[in-house]
């Protein structure tokens, strides 16, 4: 699905009353993404999802968008994501994305390293439309069934779309995703770092990352070691008229284990 929306053409409105189609695409084309799917610290789920064996943190983590904590050391990352561009022209030159996870007592910890020639965005505000620029994107469903999950989308200028959807994609309907969206994670911390000149289009960037902590009192779920949930997680770009999506499962979800 092409989806050519360049940034300024819309008001923030407008394209949230269209952001559904975003979602659906989203997850319509990290579940064709192709390729081994194996991840590092883990090994193919029974199903043939991948499986991240998500591991407790040895110590604390301070949520400020650097991966350089000792706690983060011991987390393995993912193998990069599976790139599904649609209507690109010209591929960008950096795009390598991978993520890794923890989990403590209260909380699961995510972090992304985006690799990204061109690191810009133009939404600063909570619930703006990410998605259709550039954002990470995590679903977490701890019941596993595919259809009652959380959703988190963050942008390099850490702005965060967070959303709880209880239907799947399938039945989504522009008031289930305003329905959704109007859910907020009371206790969700996020921060991102770049290195690069965000905004400034004519130079080369390096990356940027991103760090999460998301308190399991919002998903109304703790887990147990040995419990398994379902993760979808991916990345969305906006570039040279098309869009970029690229995941870490070419199933609409994988499984992550905890330890």
């Amino acid at each position: 699905m092409k989806l050519n929306i360049p940034p300024g053409t819309c008001t923030v409105d407008a394209m949230r009353n269209i952001a559904v189609l975003v979602f659906v695409a989203a997850a319509a084309m990290l579940a064709g993404c192709s390729g081994p799917i194996t991840s590092d610290g883990a090994s193919r789920s029974r199903s043939d999802r991948p499986l991240y064996q998500c591991r407790r943190a040895g110590g604390p983590i301070t949520i400020d968008g650097s991966l350089d904590d000792p706690a983060w050391q011991e987390a393995p990352f993912s193998d990069l994501f599976f790139v599904s561009a649609r209507g690109v022209r010209q591929m960008p030159d950096k795009l390598a994305t991978r993520m890794k996870l923890l989990y403590d007592a209260d909380s699961l910890y995510v972090a992304f390293d985006c690799e990204d020639g061109d690191i810009w965005s133009t939404f600063a505000n909570h619930d703006d439309p990410v998605q259709f620029e550039k954002a990470t994107l995590l679903n977490i469903d701890p019941l596993a069934n595919g259809r009652s999950y959380v959703g988190i989308y963050i942008n390099p200028l850490n702005a965060m779309l967070d959303l709880k959807a209880t239907s799947g994609p399938p039945e989504i309907s522009r008031r289930s995703w305003l329905q959704a969206i109007a859910w907020n994670g009371a206790g969700i911390e996020h921060a991102v770092q770049t290195k690069g000149t965000v905004n400034k289009r004519d130079d080369l960037d390096d990356r940027w990352t991103v760090e999460i902590r998301l308190p399991f009192s919002d998903l109304g779920v703790k887990p147990l070691p040995g419990d398994t949930w379902h993760i979808q997680a991916g990345r969305l770009d906006y570039w040279l008229g098309g869009n970029i999506i690229s995941g870490w499962t070419r199933s609409q979800f994988g499984d992550l284990a905890f330890r």
